[in-house]
């Protein structure tokens, strides 16, 4: 942005939000709703949820291939444990989602050793 262009945009900032305080609304309630998605009344890990869409979207046939659960375990795995959130959120990926046999063979035992070890 060059100098012009930002000095505009804080005119605007200022000139809306500022001066106009009402012009800035932060609902409280929408502040951690991209970490959980609510589906039919129960709750999910909204990351999980959007990259098992990103995942069956791509190119391919739209199953959860081999690579696609390698980086749906991976994913699992970021915070070290598998919260009751994440099981759930699983569970319900793979009833709504297609898997190719071998990938969800592979994930589920991959999840099953990881979750013993903890």
């Amino acid at each position: 942005m060059n100098s012009n262009k930002s000095v505009e945009f804080l005119g605007d900032f200022f000139q809306n939000v500022y001066l106009e305080p009402r012009n800035l609304f932060i609902n409280p309630n929408n502040l951690f709703m991209s970490y959980y998605k609510t589906i039919e009344g129960k709750k999910y890990d909204g990351e999980l949820i959007d990259l098992a869409d990103k995942l069956t979207k791509g190119a391919g046939d739209g199953r959860i291939s081999m690579s696609d659960a390698e980086q749906l375990f991976e994913a699992v795995k970021d915070g070290n444990s598998y919260t009751d959130i994440e099981k759930d959120t699983m569970a319900y990926v793979r009833a709504n989602y297609k898997w190719t046999d071998a990938a969800d063979e592979w994930f589920r035992s991959e999840v099953r050793k990881w979750a013993a070890s903890k």
